[in-house]
């Protein structure tokens, strides 16, 4: 007992000190108290804890290798602590390498352990060649997957790992929060005075540590002289290059885990990190290379590129362009007619990317291809009929927002296409099925955007402002004994009737999604169900179907209670925190309606009805509405659900929330009929 307390108490001091400098972490010693760890005590609910993290970053000349140049080396050591069978994945971990251009990222060392406690003893397994995996992520990135053996509830893992790179325009990025809490994440990089980096933060969480000391280096340098022709092998020798070098020491303590809530944009936004990237370099002697670029040399980059400013201009498709556009009466015909053809007899290799991977004849034989491919084809093809086009660089949802204060093209992943009609710009996306001009799919609205125009860019904010629609209207009998049977009728718009195809192509048929339906909605026994509108994009989709409702009426005595919104909307608020640190992303403006009729049994009345309610939020950019209407022996329940914006401010949380919970009130209560007294 006494040993136990001792343990708690040296690990309530481990991990609930702010740290003012590193603690002594040696690889290969980890202790009896780690092991014996139940829950970390700063968060009881984690399933593992990062106790240990430490990264640092030299430069060295690497005098063996044609040419010879600087490149750095990126260590790392780091110690995890599972507490459940929940983290046992964390005994995998995926170690990325850069290549491209010549070169590629290589592992120098790695050695890691699983450390389990067995008999009072630390019994510990080493980590073998077997245990490493190799495999392509896309053509830039290649994974070292390290399986560590052994692991299980209460393990302990450590890796220490180093990685060589000649990738100096983008140094390791570092990370001090993940989905796990973190008790200590350091990063050390000394920089020679050569190059200069941007530093760009983000994350809510403030460094214990964040120095900048000089520290001075020396860099053995060999040069060559070349021989004169017939006077034997080259001189060679080495001098010193000196070098006033910058050494930044950032370290946190006891970080939460990152923890999603619902509504939110990319992770990517707000994880806690640092990224580095090249401004300038400047060699003794040497004039200074601007690597940080502007906007305007990117966009010069980008239509000057071959594979992808070049190829908008060929003349390709030229006969087939001619036929598809011969009827048409005005331009948006011309581009809706280019687009829905692409659109639909292209196919989509699930790759992104932002220049082509082939050209676009080459694409236009095998009729597959990656996003740049398929709308760089678009873009040309609009070109090519007289309509003024232009590609746009964006940064899909998951791929975090664009901060346009840095210059680089690292911060987009997809490529969409526009057409400027008149005042209006029009922008596609030819990958999906189901996307029409102006409705993409979701993953592209994020914000600020690059459109890339012949003779100079723009930055457009792509916002979802199409309102999409459901129109629900019901008409249910009410029986004697608590039946309630009826017909419903749904109409579905914009994202709510692509939800509905993507469901079905998903199920690979419509009876599939049918039958996925009624399995959904085991209350409900559905007959008579009917889906229309799919054969036309552009027209809402419109379900039918008879259906009897059970478990939906309480009738005790000659009383009956039941929810007159049955199953047809949201039964909890999804805002639960008390606080909110990020920005509350609705997907895309909603307009919804529910006017449901019920006709009483025989015999009854209504003797209690919920009072009717108007909400708004914000000006009305929330609106709730049900309001009651009885007529003799019927009764119709009208509610109506508007959400116009669709980006709110974390301190517009709490009135968020409160407007939700008033929602949701207001949809769970009850009306009660009450028997007639013979």
């Amino acid at each position: 007992m006494k040993r136990n307390l001792l343990i708690s108490i040296i690990l309530v001091f481990l991990f609930n000190v702010a740290f003012s400098q590193a603690p002594k972490v040696k690889f290969g010693k980890v202790t009896e108290e780690e092991l014996t760890m139940k829950y970390y005590d700063r968060d009881t609910s984690a399933d593992a804890v990062i106790l240990f993290d430490k990264g640092e970053l030299n430069f060295f000349y690497n005098n063996f290798e044609s040419p010879k140049h600087f490149q750095f080396e990126f260590k790392r050591f780091l110690r995890i602590k599972i507490f459940n069978k929940n983290a046992l994945n964390k005994g995998n971990h995926d170690i990325y390498l850069r290549k491209g251009n010549g070169n590629r990222e290589t592992i120098k060392s790695l050695k890691g352990y699983t450390y389990n406690y067995e008999n009072g003893k630390i019994v510990k397994d080493k980590i073998s060649q077997s245990d490493l995996l190799n495999e392509e992520y896309d053509r830039n990135t290649d994974i070292a997957k390290c399986v560590m053996p052994n692991v299980r509830e209460g393990s302990i893992i450590e890796i220490e790992y180093s990685i060589l790179s000649d990738y100096l325009y983008y140094l390791q990025n570092w990370v001090f929060q993940y989905e796990i809490p973190v008790v200590w994440s350091e990063f050390i990089a000394v920089i020679p005075e050569f190059y200069n980096y941007n530093m760009i933060y983000t994350g809510y969480y403030n460094l214990d540590i964040n120095k900048t000391e000089d520290k001075t280096e020396s860099f053995q340098i060999q040069w060559e002289e070349q021989a004169r022709i017939g006077y034997g092998v080259p001189e060679r020798g080495y001098y010193d290059l000196e070098s006033e070098s910058k050494r930044y020491h950032l370290a946190s303590s006891n970080i939460p885990a990152f923890k999603e809530e619902p509504f939110m944009a990319s992770t990517e936004n707000y994880i806690f990190k640092i990224e580095f990237e090249l401004a300038t370099e400047k060699f003794p002697n040497s004039p200074m290379k601007h690597y940080a670029k502007s906007w305007e040399s990117i966009h010069n980059e980008l239509i000057t590129d071959d594979d992808f400013g070049v190829e908008l201009n060929k003349n390709i498709n030229k006969n087939l362009l001619e036929t598809l556009i011969l009827n048409s009466p005005d331009d948006i015909s011309k581009m809706n007619n280019i687009f829905n053809y692409i659109k639909n007899n292209y196919k989509w290799n699930n790759k992104n990317r932002l220049f082509v991977t082939n050209s676009l004849s080459q694409v236009v034989k095998e009729k597959t291809g990656s996003c740049a491919d398929i709308n760089l084809l678009l873009v040309n093809h609009l070109r090519q009929a007289g309509l003024t086009a232009n590609p746009v660089l964006i940064s899909t949802r998951t791929n975090g927002v664009v901060n346009d204060i840095y210059p680089g093209l690292n911060k987009f992943n997809y490529v969409i296409a526009s057409a400027q009609i008149g005042s209006t710009n029009y922008l596609m996306d030819a990958t999906n099925t189901y996307s029409q001009p102006n409705i993409l799919p979701l993953k592209c609205y994020n914000g600020k955007s690059f459109l890339v125009g012949e003779e100079r860019f723009a930055w457009i904010d792509i916002q979802n402002k199409n309102i999409s629609r459901n129109f629900v209207t019901g008409d249910f009998q009410i029986g004697a004994n608590g039946e309630l049977m009826g017909e419903i009728d749904f109409k579905s718009s914009n994202y709510f009737s692509i939800d509905i195809r993507e469901k079905i192509k998903e199920q690979g048929s419509l009876d599939k999604y049918i039958d996925d339906y009624k399995n959904k909605n085991q209350n409900l026994d559905i007959s008579e169900i009917s889906i229309s509108g799919l054969d036309t994009l552009e027209a809402p989709i419109q379900m039918k179907y008879s259906a009897e409702v059970e478990n939906s009426i309480e009738k005790i005595g000659d009383m009956i209670y039941f929810n007159p919104l049955i199953y047809l909307l949201d039964d909890e608020n999804p805002f639960k925190n008390e606080e909110r640190k990020y920005l509350i992303y609705f997907n895309f403006p909603t307009d919804e309606i529910y006017i449901i009729n019920y006709k009483l049994p025989d015999g009854f009345s209504v003797d209690q009805l919920p009072k009717p309610v108007v909400l708004n939020f914000l000006n009305g950019s929330i609106h709730f509405s049900i309001m009651y209407k009885q007529t003799d022996n019927n009764l119709q329940v009208i509610c109506k659900k508007k959400i116009i914006r669709t980006i709110y401010m974390p301190e517009e949380y709490l009135g968020l929330k409160d407007i939700f919970n008033q929602m949701t009130a207001k949809q769970q209560e009850k009306i009660v009929l009450k028997k007639a007294v013979n």
